[in-house]
């Protein structure tokens, strides 16, 4: 029978987190959003992506090692450090993410009401896994942005989720259209750049109405614990590891069920048509803190209430 998981209490006894005076919020959260939803695949040569020098020099992580020949660059943070588990190879010699078009996601959420407080979120799940421990594969994320240390932190404690803090500006166009881009944070340290944004599109609504729908839990989410980030000492405390033994922390892998209950309709993601030379952005990612993706045409758009409770233990 599977156990649930809940992240014990800090150890005042151990450095770290929450000195920053972040409160713990365990699950579960039930959280009020707003969501836009797009499947993507791989733009292959439409892209002008980095050479693989920069991409390397600016993100330590667009290296063969980490992506394995499947991801693409920008698929994990630049700080983020990629826990040895989660590269461990399928049979001696197979990455666990598995090489397909299905179910690949980029998702932008505006929570208006968590347990943490209002905040944004950019996720980018690149499909399918397969765990080195049980072999049953589910889907993961591996970069996620969010706009506040209290995400962050609960996020990767809770749910191993590897988030990482973000600037977000939304900005309306007419009545069912949103302007997104988003930042590294102004005291980021180098080579993270906090005047360009890494992520820049236009949200379309639709003139259909949508869709109530009961509760779904269709996808399980399985994340490998968290390694200590490449941040410099004393620079976003909020990002730990859950795989810290010394620090008090030891996470297992960890798989949950995320719901969605409230109201589906349709949306649609375009390149920005003009940016001033200081936010110019060639693709929707810049292919160092986020992928360079291609959308299918149609995406989804939900408002209501998404839930998170305890995670399983899969693994030790």
């Amino acid at each position: 029978m599977p156990i649930d998981f809940f992240p014990p209490p800090p150890d005042t006894s151990h450095p770290g987190p929450p000195s920053n005076n972040i409160p713990v919020a365990p699950p579960p959260w039930s959280l009020k959003a707003k969501s836009w939803v797009f499947l993507y695949r791989d733009p292959g040569n439409d892209a002008a992506s980095p050479s693989s020098s920069d991409a390397e020099q600016l993100n330590p992580n667009n290296c063969e090692d980490v992506l394995q020949g499947v991801l693409a660059y920008g698929s994990y943070h630049p700080c983020e450090n990629v826990h040895p588990d989660a590269l461990r190879k399928i049979n001696g010699d197979q990455p666990q993410a598995i090489k397909t078009q299905l179910m690949r996601s980029v998702i932008i959420v505006r929570y208006a009401e968590s347990p943490v407080g209002p905040y944004d979120e950019l996720i980018i799940s690149p499909g399918y896994f397969t765990n080195p421990h049980t072999g049953k594969r589910h889907l993961r994320i591996t970069n996620i942005y969010v706009s506040t240390n209290q995400s962050v932190w609960n996020g990767r404690r809770n749910w191993n989720i590897p988030k990482h803090r973000a600037r977000f500006e939304f900005e309306p166009v007419g009545k069912r259209d949103v302007v997104i881009k988003v930042y590294h944070p102004e005291d980021s340290p180098a080579p993270l750049d906090s005047e360009k944004p890494f992520f820049a599109a236009t949200l379309q609504g639709s003139c259909l109405p949508k869709v109530p729908l009961p509760k779904l839990a269709p996808l399980g989410l399985e994340q490998p614990p968290l390694a200590r980030p490449r941040y410099p000492p004393g620079v976003e405390e909020a990002v730990i590891a859950t795989d810290d033994p010394a620090n008090g922390s030891q996470n297992p892998w960890l798989l949950c069920y995320p719901s969605w209950s409230g109201s589906w309709g349709l949306s649609y993601i375009s390149k920005l048509a003009a940016l001033s030379v200081e936010d110019h952005l060639e693709w929707y990612g810049d292919g160092i803190s986020f992928p360079q993706v291609k959308f299918w045409s149609v995406g989804a758009y939900f408002e209501g209430i998404v839930g998170f409770g305890a995670s399983q233990i899969v693994s030790k």
